[in-house]
């Protein structure tokens, strides 16, 4: 009998969640100490706040629901605000710069704060500086690699580039 208990035991032993997250038995809060989870009653609840502007109204009607055509009785409007995030589109920019030659200068050329380098041919299709800074925080403040750094970029701006282009241009 007893031989059995111990089988049993061992038996539940391993079934149990693993260490680290396992509390020993010496330091299990006794069921007495527990409480529940959340706030405590009669906490005032929290939302998000009522946005401060409102981009679009939109009202939808409750007569083209009505099955039985009978008129509707007591209605009133039931209002929600969403938040939405509009869908980011690249704004491309055709940036056109001139270069010369001065007899007393030599060559010259113009410039824009926007530019990023002065690169022609393959090379003359940049990414702006908040490009350049967003794909510099995904790779080095979240930790994402090149690879996936393009792609983010590529799914939620529409932005092609190959990890070693990015690499390239964000001096990683």
């Amino acid at each position: 009998m007893e031989l059995q208990e111990q089988l049993e035991q061992e038996r539940r032993k391993n079934a149990r969640q693993a260490a680290p997250f396992r509390r020993r038995e010496n330091k299990q809060v006794p069921n007495y100490q527990k409480t529940q989870p959340g706030r405590k009653t009669g906490h005032e609840g929290t939302h998000r706040p009522i946005p401060e502007h409102i981009d679009e109204e939109i009202e939808q009607p409750l007569n083209n629901y009505l099955q039985c055509n009978e008129p509707s009785r007591d209605c009133r409007p039931v209002e929600q605000f969403i938040e939405e995030i509009i869908p980011p589109q690249p704004r491309v920019i055709r940036l056109i710069t001139w270069e010369g030659h001065c007899s007393t200068c030599g060559e010259v050329h113009s410039t824009h704060p926007l530019q990023t380098s002065r690169s022609r041919g393959a090379a003359k299709v940049q990414l702006s500086p908040r490009a350049l800074s967003i794909a510099t925080a995904l790779n080095k403040h979240f930790g994402l690699s090149m690879r996936k750094t393009c792609h983010v970029l590529h799914k939620l701006f529409g932005l092609k580039f190959s990890p070693g282009g990015l690499s390239y241009r964000a001096g990683g």
